[in-house]
Formats: C-alpha cells, structure tokens, sequence
C-alpha cells in the first residue's frame, strides 16, 4: 500500500494534471442497471464505464488519478476493481506506474467540496482535471491543457455544442465571448432560459490557484457547475470554455448508455480499441475462448459486433451490431440486433432482441421479445430502451416493449422512492416500472 509521502513524490514527477474523478452519484437514472453495481461500474461493451474513461486518459499521459467517491458500496466496490494502478500499467504497457488514491470517508457536499478535500488531504499543488464517472469522451487533452496555459486560465470548461432541437434541460449551458471566455453559466436551464448550445461536459481543467478559491468560498462550494462555476465568473476570475469536436456521450440513461455503447462498437471512439487477435472478420470481434465453443460453420454474426469469453451460441443464433459480455448461454433461433448484453445472461430458444439492454445474470425465456420499436400500450416517455435488470428471470413467451424496465420485485420499494418512476405491475418474481 502507497503511503501519502510516496504518493506525492509520484505526482510532482508527472507534467500531466492530476486527475480527479468525481463518482459519487446514484445513477438513478438508469436504474434497475444501478441497483446492485454503481454507475461507474456498470459494463459498457465488456468494461466498466470509467475502465472506458481511464483508457482515455491513460493514453494521452494521465498517471495520477484521485477517485473522489462517495459511500460504502461505491467506496469498496470501485477500490475492489481499480486498486492502487499496477493491474492497469500492466494492461497498458506503461513504462510509467499508475497511482491509483481515494477519497477518504469524508461526507462531502458535491463535487467541488470534493476537489478541495482530496487536494487538501493529497497535497496537491498541480493542475487538476476534474472528470465525471457519467460520461465517454475522446478528448483531445493536449489541447486543452494548452488552451488552458494560453488563456492563463483558472478554470477551462471543455464543451460541447448540441443540436438545434436538444433538450438543455439535463445540461450545464456556458454563454462565450468572442475571446472564449465563459460570460454566464446556466446550470440545467429551461429550454427558454439561453440562446446558447454549448453544454458543460463536466470536463474541467482548474489551475492550482483553485484550492486558495475553494477554502475562500468555505461552505458555498458545494457543486462544480452550480456553485463554482458561477462563483468564479461573477468575482472576475478567468474562466474560458473550449468547444470539443470529438466523441463527447453522458451514458447516465438507457437510451444513451445503448447508443454509445452501439458507438464504441462501431468504433467512433478513436481512444477506445479492441483487441485485433479478437477480430474474426471485418468489425466483428469474438474473443478466443468463445470462438473454440463454436460448432461448424457457427452463429450468423454481422455488421459490428464484440462478443466476450465463454459463450456458448447455437449455429442457428443471429447477432447484428451487438456488444455480449462473458459467460452467456444463447440458445437456438435467437435473433440480437443493436443490443446490449451483459455477463453471465442466458437466452433461451426463439428469443428476439431488438435495441434493448439486458442485465447481468438476467434468463429471458423461450420465444419471448424484447423490443424497443414495439410500442405496447405505452408511449410517451424519455427512455424508449427496455431495460431488464441484473438477476431477472423473464418466463417464456413474454413481451417487453418500449420504455418498459424490469427489476426484481424486491427492489420495488427503493425504485418508487426515487420519486422517477411510476409502477406498471408485478408478478411472483419481478417488478415492472416506466420513466415519469
């Protein structure tokens, strides 16, 4: 185990940022994939969500990495997967080791108390890049650090300009100069509230100067983009925004975590690569220990696909743009198209998947159809992906259509508590919830 003395030693030797990773949210949003895994964690094609996000980072020369994280299961359960850096300077084949730290139990109030403790406790005297465990991006962080140097920046907000008929309201919205500085910054505002597309990424490059402004601040820095933010542009610090034309996603609901997902197979993640020994034809990738499993002349696989190791599909299965995970069971005559799958899920005979996610260890029985272009009885809502949730068994001959989510039925109570969703029914064994 590092000690706090070695820790720094490591940092003062890294020209790179010290990165903090802010993973302290619930993600109810995607619930039930959240119910027994925090967001971080959750697999997207094959790797946890941040996995994806260090691969970035690490590639581009990021070697010192606070997670800032919140809670005993989130605490103990992202520690348990990344620990201290040496399993990852190994994957990458690093020359420089990776230093993995953590948040201590500390109750912080959001993300910028975050920063200030872990600077504090870490002694941190670098540059810092702020990221969110939400999010997949193919940044380009040698230009924002220059960008940042340039402008003599205390704080650069990387941001993304959205479409003309996006909805705002789940996004921080920067207003620029013609300079880049930041003018005014919105925090989640109403589709009437700003002229400006430009969102807050939650990528944040802040100077060491940061600290002295967060012990200034004292109780009112809480969050970044709510307190922070507009903190340092009303008190006249430079604040810039840099627009990013590379791959930028929040993958903190269904929809978005199945359409960057399909993305990062179809490679428009430049950062982000499979292993080529894996790839059996153009874009289609089988990990070894699956494509030993496969009989004479095997599945019916097309267009981009990744599947992980130990599966076991029947010759007559069809798989088209798909990302399945390890140790799945798909049996006879069962079609997969623009899906997810995850670890450990077992499809019975005659299933057909169509732009749906499934959960880990998750049995759909024979016949059944779970479709996001089927729209049964409701319609209307935000999410249109159906979600079947980690450790669900769907009896045979069952239809979930759009919108719809499944759960154990013992985890109906903390899904209503959440105050996002509204009850569809219930049988023996599961609950079935929709987006308010």
């Amino acid at each position: 185990m590092n000690t706090n003395g070695e820790e720094r030693r490591k940092m003062r030797h890294s020209k790179f940022p010290v990165v903090i990773a802010t993973l302290g949210g619930r993600g109810t949003r995607l619930y039930p994939l959240t119910l027994f895994q925090s967001k971080p964690l959750i697999p997207i094609v094959n790797y946890p969500i941040f996995m994806r996000m260090i691969e970035v980072l690490v590639r581009q020369g990021a070697r010192n990495i606070i997670f800032s994280t919140k809670g005993i299961e989130n605490s103990l359960r992202i520690k348990d997967v990344f620990r201290y850096g040496a399993d990852f300077t190994a994957r990458f084949n690093l020359k420089t080791q990776l230093n993995f730290m953590y948040q201590p139990n500390y109750r912080d109030m959001g993300s910028a108390d975050s920063v200030r403790y872990v600077m504090e406790y870490y002694k941190v005297s670098d540059e810092v890049l702020v990221v969110s465990g939400d999010n997949i991006a193919d940044l380009d962080l040698k230009s924002l650090t220059a960008y940042h140097r340039d402008k003599e920046a205390v704080a650069t907000v990387l941001l993304k300009e959205l479409p003309p008929d996006s909805d705002l309201s789940q996004f921080g919205v920067a207003e620029l100069g013609e300079d880049g500085r930041i003018l005014r910054f919105l925090e989640k505002p109403m589709r009437t509230g700003t002229t400006s597309r430009l969102i807050n990424t939650a990528v944040y490059l802040f100077s060491p100067k940061i600290l002295d402004i967060l012990r200034e601040m004292g109780d009112g820095a809480r969050d970044i983009g709510s307190d922070l933010l507009p903190y340092l542009i009303e008190h006249g610090y430079p604040v810039y925004g840099l627009k990013t034309d590379g791959y930028w996603a929040d993958v903190g609901t269904p929809d978005n975590f199945l359409k960057t997902a399909l993305h990062i197979v179809n490679q428009k993640v430049g950062n982000i690569r499979f292993r080529p020994e894996h790839e059996i034809k153009n874009r289609v990738w089988v990990h070894p220990t699956t494509q030993k499993r496969f009989k004479e002349g095997g599945p019916r696989i097309s267009r981009s696909t990744i599947i992980g190791g130990d599966c076991e599909i029947h010759n007559t299965v069809i798989i088209e743009n798909s990302s399945i995970s390890d140790n799945c069971i798909i049996g006879a005559n069962v079609t997969i198209r623009n899906s997810v799958v995850m670890d450990f899920v077992n499809l019975k005979e005659g299933v057909k998947l169509n732009s749906c996610i499934i959960g880990r260890y998750a049995t759909i029985g024979e016949e059944s159809i779970i479709d996001a272009e089927n729209m049964v009885e409701v319609s209307g809502r935000k999410d249109r992906t159906p979600v079947v949730g980690d450790n669900v068994n769907i009896v045979g001959h069952s239809l979930l259509g759009a919108y719809k989510r499944v759960a154990p039925i013992e985890h109906s109570h903390t899904i209503l508590k959440s105050m996002h969703f509204k009850e569809l029914g219930y049988d023996d064994a599961n609950f079935y919830f929709i987006e308010k």
